[in-house]
């Protein structure tokens, strides 16, 4: 997969991936130690985006600390097992050196790496490595206490593992009926989308495309009927050419063309590397258009039958080789392990206690028969109540949106404050609001902002009436900023009419087209 990646990417637009400043970049999503090393929390299912904690648990630090540990004691493990957990000490370290921000300068450097997008997908790796540095402690408290002791260390830490997990029992509700999803009902939400058909970013649109085509209805027309879909741009057709599609297959279609006049044989479809043509059994070369980046080819005059088939690259090729060697080599590895041969080291598993599997089975039955219906490890804020909001406020700005808390962390000249706001719909919303977020000195002059489309990445007119949205932001303060008083100001504002909303607080009293929340002097 990552070989055509790495020698083809320049065939798309993946940069849109991971352009600076935009939600992909992985500079907006590095983890906090605090928050990394922090326990377990609840969700909050009032939120239509509930956030969620990228922590992997206490225990499991403390685990994999004490896994780590081990090798500073030289009779708890022998050679094999000291190599492997000082392997995954490092690997663990590293992986925790790439989910804070101080890796940033890594991920500048090392090619494709950003293309990961999300740091914080490292985590899945470092768990990996915690947990067997886990079976390292485990195996080195076995050889101090014995066996028999160390099954109650290891009955204890299953359950501690599993108490500590209970809030993630209750995962935030997907709606019933995600709706319609027939082939047209799909097209018609694309249309209404921004996604192109492959994502939000249009990442995966061929790099010969300047400008986006609008849909064409010859096209959308030939998929609302019952056969097969007409690709041929049929308004480019001299007087007098006939064009019929002889076979249609998913990744190949073949044309009878007959005609007096040479032209350009035009295709509604992006081209891609590794779409071929061949003309009555010979290559014929395909020239992407500019400026949508359809198929076209030259198309001499008389019968002719074209061929337009979707092909493997060199670079696919390669990659499929390198793939079924890897596969060869992993059978022949399995081979060997079940022939005897190779220095395997077999032992016969130890027998399991039997009160370790009535662990994970008492939990279970604590929690569905205690805790669900108690609602212990659930949270659902209700109203205009945001349980974790550090501020609770009220002020209704426009006539749709009330924001009813925020929070708060400042910081110094030369670092990032971030700020939270928590919305909710009044009533439906008819139309798609900004936020804006400004630090404004004395005179209103603004120092540091935070303007966003969509208040949390959520269109406005998307909003559920019964949930709050939360709505994050960051303000980069200089480092050169002047010292005096300083005011955060939000609100919300209509783009293409430039227009700010009005605020009035909870007394229906008009305080302005901005909300002052904070104050902050430097």
């Amino acid at each position: 997969f990552w070989l055509p990646v790495a020698l083809e990417r320049d065939a798309v637009q993946l940069g849109n991936l991971i352009s600076e400043g935009g939600h992909f970049d992985f500079r907006n999503h590095f983890l906090d130690l605090a928050e990394l090393l922090g326990p377990t929390t609840m969700l909050d299912l009032g939120a239509s985006d509930p956030h969620y904690r990228f922590n992997l648990g206490v225990a499991q630090w403390l685990l994999g600390l004490a896994g780590a540990a081990s090798l500073l004691w030289k009779r708890g493990l022998n050679r094999k097992r000291r190599l492997a957990a000082l392997f995954f000490v490092l690997a663990a370290g590293l992986l925790l050196l790439l989910v804070l921000p101080v890796s940033a300068f890594i991920w500048v450097r090392v090619p494709l790496m950003p293309f990961l997008q999300f740091p914080w997908r490292l985590l899945g790796a470092l768990s990996v490595c915690l947990a067997v540095l886990a079976g390292a402690g485990m195996a080195a408290l076995e050889a101090w206490v014995g066996a028999r002791r160390a099954d109650w260390a290891v009955s204890g830490t299953i359950a501690l593992i599993l108490l500590l997990a209970l809030p993630l029992t209750y995962p935030a509700e997907w709606p019933s009926e995600p709706g319609p999803t027939t082939p047209q009902d799909i097209i018609q939400a694309e249309l209404r989308g921004r996604w192109l058909g492959t994502t939000s970013t249009g990442d995966y649109v061929p790099n010969d495309v300047i400008v986006v085509p609008r849909p064409n209805t010859q096209v959308l027309e030939s998929y609302r009927g019952e056969g097969p879909v007409d690709r041929v741009n049929r308004a480019t057709l001299p007087a007098g050419t006939s064009v019929t599609l002889v076979d249609d297959r998913p990744l190949a279609w073949t044309y009878r063309i007959d005609g007096d006049t040479p032209f350009v044989f035009r295709l509604f479809h992006f081209y891609f590397p590794g779409w071929i043509a061949t003309l009555d059994g010979l290559p014929s070369p395909i020239q992407p258009a500019g400026p949508d980046g359809f198929i076209t080819l030259e198309m001499p005059a008389g019968a002719h039958q074209l061929e337009i088939a979707f092909r493997d690259t060199p670079a696919r090729k390669t990659a499929w080789a390198v793939t079924g060697l890897a596969l060869l080599f992993c059978l022949l590895i399995g081979f060997r392990s079940t022939s005897g041969e190779g220095d395997i080291v077999r032992a016969s598993p130890p027998a399991v206690p039997g009160y370790l599997v009535l662990i994970p089975l008492s939990l279970f039955a604590f929690n569905v028969a205690v805790a669900a219906p108690l609602g212990w490890f659930r949270l659902r804020s209700e109203g205009f109540h945001v349980a974790r909001a550090q501020e609770k406020v009220y002020f209704e700005v426009g006539e749709h949106i009330v924001l009813i808390g925020y929070d708060w962390r400042p910081a110094g000249p030369g670092d990032v404050a971030e700020l939270t706001l928590y919305w909710k719909a009044l009533r439906p919303v008819p139309v798609n609001y900004q936020v804006f977020v400004h630090l404004r000195d004395a005179s209103g002059q603004v120092a540091a902002q935070s303007d966003v489309l969509n208040p949390g990445s959520y269109p406005t007119t998307r909003w559920s009436v019964t949930k709050y949205v939360r709505d994050p932001h960051q303000l980069s303060i200089p480092a050169g900023i002047t010292a005096g008083d300083y005011r955060l100001a939000v609100g919300l504002w209509l783009m293409a009419e430039g227009e700010r909303m009005p605020v009035q607080d909870a007394a229906g009293n008009y305080v302005g087209d901005s909300l002052f929340i904070e104050s902050v002097t430097y």
